[in-house]
């Protein structure tokens, strides 16, 4: 969350837009309330990101320990321009 807000504060919301965030966590609890706060944190500020990944991964090796958020817009579709 601090470097969200350093980033948005020395380089302006449009260069967040390009960014790409990882966040890998041992704990799968946490990376769930990881995604909720910076979901949050995001839609408050009115900013987007390119793309946002949050993994749970083991403690040692860091293999995926099968909980994976992958948050990216969607292209439009006929539908939503003609909507």
């Amino acid at each position: 969350m601090k470097w969200i807000m350093e980033k948005i504060h020395n380089d302006g919301k449009e260069t967040l837009e390009q960014s790409v965030l990882v966040l890998e966590d041992v704990d799968r609890t946490m990376c769930k309330a990881a995604l909720i706060q910076i979901i949050n944190l995001l839609s408050n500020l009115e900013v987007k990101v390119k793309r946002l990944s949050i993994n749970a991964v083991d403690v040692l090796s860091r293999a995926p320990k099968g909980l994976v958020y992958i948050l990216e817009p969607q292209p439009l579709t006929f539908l939503d321009k003609a909507g």
